[in-house]
């Protein structure tokens, strides 16, 4: 399991600037930032929301991977897979109001993209890293 070390340093990395858009998004949106400032502002905690969800997803993958018998074990390709795909939907069905978590949602085409955007980051940093089971 000290292969998951790498994917939470990574998700530490970009807690900070998810923290920095959830602080200054009031004053970016009560001032006069450019457009594409508070499409940031507004879109980037999707992104890391797919990231966090890729994440942890893969970690409870490898936590149930380990406890199984050696013969039934599932690839880590197949759990990383599994963990975008079930970020995929959850995240896309919260935004296009198909899961209703929030009272007032609104839909957002940036959203969806920041989320997508957020989904193959986190696929690209986990088949960089290659975290598995040992």
């Amino acid at each position: 399991m000290k292969s998951l070390f790498p994917l939470a340093r990574a998700w530490l990395l970009l807690f900070p600037l998810y923290l920095f858009c959830k602080i200054i998004r009031p004053r970016a949106v009560a001032g006069d930032a450019p457009q594409f400032v508070k499409i940031f502002l507004f879109s980037f905690p999707n992104f890391y929301q797919a990231i966090t969800g890729v994440f942890v997803l893969t970690g409870v993958g490898f936590w149930i991977n380990a406890r199984l018998p050696a013969d039934r074990r599932v690839q880590p390709r197949l759990l990383y897979a599994t963990a975008v795909i079930a970020t995929g939907i959850f995240v896309f069905a919260q935004e296009l109001n198909i899961l209703r978590l929030r009272a007032h949602q609104t839909y957002d085409p940036y959203d969806l993209l920041f989320s997508l955007i957020g989904l193959a980051t986190s696929l690209g940093i986990i088949l960089y890293l290659r975290p598995h089971n040992r």
